[in-house]
């Protein structure tokens, strides 16, 4: 026999379980040197070393690059893309972007399995 009780502890029970995706974002770091200025995500980046936070969301990833010893932040949003294997090492791939400007196109983050893609 259901009750008003049990009733009440169902949903909840559903209602915490609906939400568990949202509270197990994926989020992770890592810090990139960048020896030229670039553009990210329509951003300007200036060279030096930076550490980068990123957490997925529902669309994408909100990334925020912080100087290091400096409180500049460029806070962008990126395209997340699944790799096969996680990667080995931190990389930013820096090439030429639909503008024509040098651009970090993507990163990868060691110990993860995602690319951030930027346009």
């Amino acid at each position: 026999m259901v009750t008003s009780k049990n009733l009440i502890v169902i949903s909840m029970l559903l209602i915490l379980l609906s939400a568990a995706p949202i509270m197990a974002a994926e989020k992770g770091s890592g810090r990139f040197s960048i020896a030229k200025p670039v553009i990210v995500a329509g951003s300007e980046i200036q060279p030096g070393d930076y550490n980068v936070k990123y957490e997925v969301g529902e669309k994408g990833a909100a990334v925020v690059f912080s100087f290091v010893g400096n409180p500049t932040k460029v806070e962008v949003q990126g395209d997340i893309e699944r790799l096969d294997k996680k990667s080995d090492y931190n990389a930013a791939a820096i090439g030429k972007n639909s503008a024509g400007n040098d651009a970090i196109l993507y990163l990868l983050f060691r110990g993860k399995d995602i690319k951030i893609v930027f346009e």
